[in-house]
């Protein structure tokens, strides 16, 4: 059962369907609701629908055409890719935004931000452009420009949400790095935790320091990627259903820290650094290599 607010989406054996229903009615008041399968049905703000191996997830139409109005992209022309480079500065990063058009920024990310739960491919761009929310420039909304095109090229993206019952029952989780990506050279680690082939969640935060070598950064991604793993394994221990933890990385550096003892060769480390070694020593997390090509948080 998923509650929201006023807003229930209870998934349930046919056989109990109806007595859950009639149990919840003696507690609270139901308004009559629609029953998820092969059509779309709007829940939430998205469209949803079932297959024959979970559900479908999109985003209505209406809504990316909300943001390219905001920012004057109705005729737009869409683009291959969300993001942006250093060398494609198009505009003076130091002339700021007026008034009205860093209202208009603030909402067009704010309504990215809601997106990226089901369009981790947008998660990246979104968290860049978030932390120029207090004082974004021309070129900002320039870059913001770029990724609303982008979702007008891909107003079609569906995202599906299966679930594997022959996969072995374990938790997944893979962890990548891109190393001073932005102007402050701190890195972003990127996530993505899986369980039976099923997405649970995913992410792309901004690094707090910054890593002196791709090495560093992946490692910082590793031990995100065992905090989370860890969290998540708690949670299902907490309704019985105890997982092991496997996490994979396409980086020999970060596979290698975590198999041994100490820092060896690697400098300018933090002791947290050391976490995934204590992890993986104590036997609660299994390290594993993945090619870059099968790497899904890449």
């Amino acid at each position: 059962m998923c509650i929201h607010a006023d807003d229930i989406l209870l998934a349930a054996e046919h056989s109990s369907h109806d007595k859950l229903l009639a149990d919840l009615a003696k507690s609270i008041q139901l308004k009559p609701a629609v029953t998820l399968g092969a059509e779309w049905q709007l829940y939430l703000g998205k469209l949803w629908r079932r297959t024959e191996h979970g559900f479908e997830v999109k985003i209505p139409l209406a809504y990316d055409q909300s943001m390219q109005a905001e920012l004057g992209l109705d005729r737009c022309r869409p683009a291959s890719n969300p993001g942006w480079t250093a060398g494609e500065r198009c505009q003076d990063d130091t002339l700021k935004l007026n008034a009205l058009e860093a209202g208009s920024y603030r909402r067009v990310v704010g309504q990215l931000l809601w997106l990226i739960a089901d369009r981790p491919d947008l998660a990246f761009t979104a968290k860049q452009l978030s932390r120029r929310l207090q004082d974004p420039s021309q070129q900002d909304m320039a870059n913001l420009k770029r990724t609303i095109r982008f979702t007008r090229s891909t107003s079609d993206y569906v995202r599906s949400l299966n679930y594997n019952a022959n996969a072995p029952p374990e938790l997944c989780i893979f962890s990548n790095a891109a190393w001073a990506n932005s102007s402050d050279y701190r890195g972003t680690p990127g996530g993505v935790a899986m369980c039976q082939d099923f997405v649970i969640s995913s992410w792309a935060r901004t690094q707090a320091t910054v890593s002196q070598s791709t090495a560093a950064s992946e490692l910082i991604a590793g031990n995100l990627a065992v905090a989370e793993g860890t969290f998540l394994r708690h949670l299902f221990m907490e309704i019985q259903a105890p997982m092991a933890l496997k996490v994979y990385t396409d980086a020999a550096a970060t596979y290698g820290f975590a198999l041994r003892t100490g820092v060896g060769r690697m400098r300018h480390l933090t002791i947290k650094a050391m976490y995934v070694q204590q992890e993986v020593k104590a036997g609660r997390v299994e390290m594993r290599r993945v090619a870059g090509i099968d790497n899904v948080a890449d």
